[in-house]
């Protein structure tokens, strides 16, 4: 189980195998310093598009009557050892909520994720910004 933690200055990571296991955290890390792709991430999950827009990482696409978008890497990474991720594609339902998501690589794997539920705006325990 991973988690990335935000208080909207720093930063965490943790990494724990199992609840039973203890947990890796790393940071705090200035929430500046290098998140570019956790910034992203979250980014992509909102669906923020005027900041995926600006990122000028991925150029944005709407599809057929508005209800697909799709996401490509302007650059794609040369350099890169492994699969990248060389499309995004969203499905929205008709309330603009995500309803699938299919991250294509470039070695020709997907990983296809549908979504059930959306929960909007969800109180966070202050627990959970304790690493």
């Amino acid at each position: 189980m991973d988690r990335w933690l935000s208080d909207g200055r720093n930063r965490w990571e943790v990494s724990q195998l199992s609840p039973e296991d203890p947990a890796d955290v790393r940071g705090p890390f200035p929430c500046d310093a290098g998140d570019a792709e956790y910034r992203r991430v979250v980014a992509c999950l909102r669906l923020d598009l005027d900041v995926l827009a600006e990122d000028h990482i991925f150029s944005i696409a709407p599809l057929g009557e508005g209800t697909v978008l799709a996401l490509r890497p302007r650059n794609p990474d040369a350099t890169s050892k492994g699969p990248q991720v060389v499309a995004i594609t969203i499905a929205l339902d008709k309330a603009g909520s995500p309803a699938a998501i299919d991250l294509d690589h470039s070695d020709g794997s997907r990983w296809a994720v549908v979504v059930t539920s959306v929960q909007r705006d969800v109180p966070v325990a202050e627990r959970m910004f304790q690493p």
